[in-house]
């Protein structure tokens, strides 16, 4: 089986990610939700989540005392 470049672009944690954001852009998210919607541990997207937030890929905002994604 032949890789795709975007697997060595991005972990397949990160693309299930990025899809779910990229197709609900109106939307913002909280990790928990996340967690319930792709099935990844709220750990493993808080890695994530903190790396493409500081890559610049994805909006991190504070509503209250939650941060969501977008």
């Amino acid at each position: 089986m032949t890789k795709q470049p975007i697997d060595f672009l991005f972990s397949p944690y990160r693309r299930q990610v990025l899809a779910l954001l990229l197709l609900r852009t109106d939307e913002r998210f909280h990790v928990r939700e996340l967690e319930r919607l792709t099935g990844i541990s709220a750990g493993s997207l808080h890695r994530e989540l903190k790396a493409m937030s500081e890559a610049g890929l994805l909006i991190r905002a504070h509503q209250g005392n939650q941060v969501l994604y977008q």
